[in-house]
C-alpha cells in the first residue's frame, strides 16, 4: 500500500539537485534525452549535434531541407518535448 506522502525517485533527485544548485544540469540531461524519442529515428539521422542552454533546444542539422521543414513544425516539438518531460522547460528550439 503507497502512504500519501511518498515521492517519486524523480522527484527527490529533482529536490536534491535544486537544493545543490545543480538542478539544470538534471533538466539539461532530460530534455537532451528526450529529443531522439520527439524527433524519431528519421529525423535523428540528419542530427549533428544537439544542446540545450536558457531554455532553448539547439539542434544542428546536415541538411538544410530539413531545417526548413522542421522550422515549420517547431511549436509542435515544443509542445511535444514538454509533454514528454512533464513540465514546461523548453520554451524554443533552434535548428540550424
Amino acid at each position: 500500500m503507497r502512504k500519501d506522502n511518498t515521492q517519486t525517485l524523480r522527484d527527490i533527485l529533482h529536490a536534491y539537485f535544486k537544493t545543490m544548485g545543480l538542478e539544470h544540469k538534471l533538466v539539461e540531461q532530460e530534455v537532451l534525452e528526450a529529443w531522439p524519442e520527439v524527433a524519431g529515428p528519421m529525423i535523428m539521422r540528419y542530427v549533428t549535434s544537439i544542446e540545450f542552454r536558457n531554455q532553448t533546444l539547439y539542434v544542428a542539422l546536415k541538411s538544410g531541407t530539413m531545417r526548413n521543414e522542421l522550422l515549420m513544425n517547431k511549436n509542435r516539438f515544443v509542445q511535444s518535448l514538454n509533454t514528454t518531460l512533464g513540465y514546461n522547460e523548453v520554451k524554443d528550439i533552434v535548428f540550424r
